[in-house]
């Protein structure tokens, strides 16, 4: 439900446009709070749960300070949501913000799936670049191509069948929020293993013969080679479609020159990185619709 002002900044789109990572305001964390205490009324046991997972991976004792004797989980984390360590960089209490939100999420999106709409839309009203789909957090900066390609892409792969594909992809946006050199080289590294098992395991379904060495420039010509890129009937691009086949191999150009092989590249951008992940993204969903489209076309008699 949306109150009247809120109402009224959607009709003067007042929103915030651009959407940011670096930060997550006070105001959004308490919208994030109230929402999964609507889920969790007795939340001291679900509080529990995050506590120890965060105390284990940062290194602590207690994620805020204690008075009396017993040991209030809900009230713990919730000062540590909210406002933090003392004595770090605000950068790290925004980390560790967002990794207790995840989890939060996680608990809820077991069976409420409206809740966690909820908080993607005051993730997104409050100008927030990341969003809650298929168990993490996701960063969504560029919210047009997240929604027609990255979370298309990401919800054809969630299923058993890509289920090998789709946990490399999920490393690789690991590795991309680590932002560092080797971590970068990762990142795209595993995004181009994630495109190579989609391909693997889509020849497979078309008992269509591969190497298991095969990499993924020789997959994709094999994949056009068998008429696996199918063109759209009437579509006026059709002609474009030798050119696809170039495009496609981008990936690994991108990913030999940049990553991978046992090779150590200095000076490895973040944005390079987005570049590499966000071009395999936008291959592996016209590479699974191509697929999808093949399949149920009618067999020849």
């Amino acid at each position: 439900m949306d109150l009247f002002f809120e109402r009224l900044k959607t009709e003067r789109d007042e929103w915030p446009k651009m959407l940011v990572v670096d930060i997550f305001p006070e105001n959004v964390r308490w919208q994030c709070w109230h929402i999964w205490e609507r889920k969790f009324t007795d939340s001291e046991e679900e509080a529990k749960i995050i506590v120890n997972i965060m105390t284990q991976h940062i290194g602590l004792k207690y994620l805020a300070p204690q008075s009396g004797v017993h040991r209030f989980y809900s009230s713990e984390l919730e000062k540590f949501f909210i406002k933090g360590l003392d004595n770090i960089s605000e950068m790290d209490n925004v980390n560790y913000a967002f990794s207790v939100l995840e989890l939060m999420c996680q608990q809820i999106s077991y069976n409420n799936k409206t809740l966690i709409v909820d908080i993607n839309k005051r993730l997104r009203l409050g100008g927030i670049g990341y969003k809650f789909i298929n168990n993490k957090l996701f960063s969504i900066q560029d919210e047009h191509l997240n929604d027609s390609c990255i979370v298309p892409a990401i919800t054809l792969l969630n299923n058993p069948e890509f289920s090998e594909a789709y946990e490399y992809v999920k490393k690789a946006y690991d590795d991309l929020r680590g932002a560092q050199n080797t971590s970068l080289e990762s990142a795209v590294d595993n995004i181009q293993k994630a495109a190579e098992c989609l391909l693997k395991k889509i020849f497979s379904k078309l008992d269509i013969p591969y190497g298991s060495k095969d990499t993924y420039m020789p997959l994709i010509q094999k994949a056009a080679d068998n008429n696996l890129l199918l063109p759209c009937n009437g579509d006026k691009l059709n002609p474009l479609l030798p050119n696809i086949n170039d495009t496609l191999k981008r990936l690994g150009e991108i990913r030999n020159k940049i990553g991978g092989h046992g090779k150590v590249h200095a000076g490895i951008t973040d944005a390079m990185s987005r570049l590499a992940i966000n071009h395999a993204m936008a291959d592996m969903l016209y590479i699974m619709e191509s697929y999808n489209m093949k399949k149920n076309q009618p067999t020849e008699k």
